[in-house]
């Protein structure tokens, strides 16, 4: 996987740090400096948890229900991010503006697969692997399954069952349907996930639904 750094308009403009969490190594880095975390899962609020101790002040920005547990007294909770402003300047969605001295991406991961060929005929497109049957097994080619590409879940049990069930598929233990309902099926999937409001990025995160 490779990081994933969405498109905010003003980027190349903005005069502060731009990181993304897997650089990151140290909060050191940010002692006595203003920083904008994008992204609240977990590694967003463990870096913004740990920037906290040294940092001046810390906004996390996200898009999700507001965090229930208590902040730091230097750290508090922004929407989405808008765009950057010259030189300095994070706009959020609801109008609000920081400025910051550093901006860091704590938006995970871009799928990458440079072991398969073209002729494997896997696609990758902002963050969503077709055509996969159950988020596992490739409709054109059902010898191919990809464990473990789900978020938002129980790892390793999840992996297990995975991994179970590509088996069973390979042995002759369990029948796919057709090549068209497998495919009409993964479409459906995607579908029901951007009328639930989801993020194209998010094909693959599970949550409620693992």
């Amino acid at each position: 996987s490779v990081p994933y750094i969405p498109e905010i308009p003003g980027t190349d403009q903005f005069q502060g740090r731009l990181v993304h969490s897997h650089e990151y190594r140290s909060p050191d880095d940010f002692k006595g400096k203003n920083v904008v975390l994008l992204g609240a899962a977990s590694s967003g609020q463990d870096i913004a948890l740990e920037i906290s101790t040294v940092a001046n002040q810390v906004v996390l920005s996200h898009g999700k229900s507001s965090l229930k547990s208590k902040l730091p007294s230097n750290m508090r909770q922004a929407s989405g991010v808008e765009r950057f402003k010259p030189p300095k300047t994070v706009r959020f969605t609801n109008g609000e503006e920081f400025e910051a001295d550093a901006f860091v991406y704590c938006t995970g991961y871009d799928y990458h697969f440079p072991f398969l060929t073209p002729e494997c005929q896997v696609s990758v497109q902002h963050g969503r692997i077709t055509p996969l049957y159950k988020h596992l097994i490739h409709t054109s080619f059902p010898t191919l399954s990809i464990v473990g590409i789900c978020c938002r879940i129980c790892p390793f049990p999840q992996f297990d069952r995975q991994v179970l069930f590509a088996q069973a598929v390979l042995d002759g233990k369990f029948h796919l349907p057709p090549k068209e309902d497998m495919d009409k099926d993964f479409q459906q999937d995607f579908q029901h996930r951007l009328e639930a409001g989801k993020a194209p990025h998010h094909a693959h995160e599970m949550g409620d639904e693992q």
